[in-house]
């Protein structure tokens, strides 16, 4: 009977949340200044908004120069977007600092990479 009882406290017990994805930044376009990416693997898709996060490095030197990951909402039918958090790395990977006070929706700009992340992940 003991085997019986450890088996459904065993059952019983929460599973262990799954690991989280590695990214999978893909390029998605160049500012004058910076390479921009976006995590296909990091999308997270609500009802009503999707979120994901963009990556921007320097075009000179992005293995020597600070770079930023920004998670941002994106209301796909509305074609409207806000910043949620931003964090800024070292070359090193340690942070500099971060910005988690979330933005305002805006109304995504036609022919700007933003409206290019709406298509990729709306």
């Amino acid at each position: 009977m003991g085997m019986i009882v450890a088996l459904l406290l065993a059952a019983a017990q929460p599973a262990a949340p799954a690991p989280a994805a590695a990214p999978d930044w893909r390029p998605i376009g160049q500012t004058r200044e910076r390479n921009l990416y976006y995590d296909a693997a990091g999308i997270e898709r609500g009802a009503e908004v999707v979120t994901v996060r963009v990556r921007t490095e320097l075009i000179e030197s992005p293995d020597a120069s600070p770079r930023t990951v920004s998670r941002m909402e994106i209301r796909c039918a509305a074609a409207q977007l806000r910043v949620i958090e931003t964090i800024t790395y070292r070359p090193d990977g340690s942070i500099i600092g971060t910005d988690s006070v979330p933005e305002p929706f805006e109304s995504i700009p036609a022919g700007s990479f933003v409206e290019i992340i709406h298509h990729a992940v709306c």
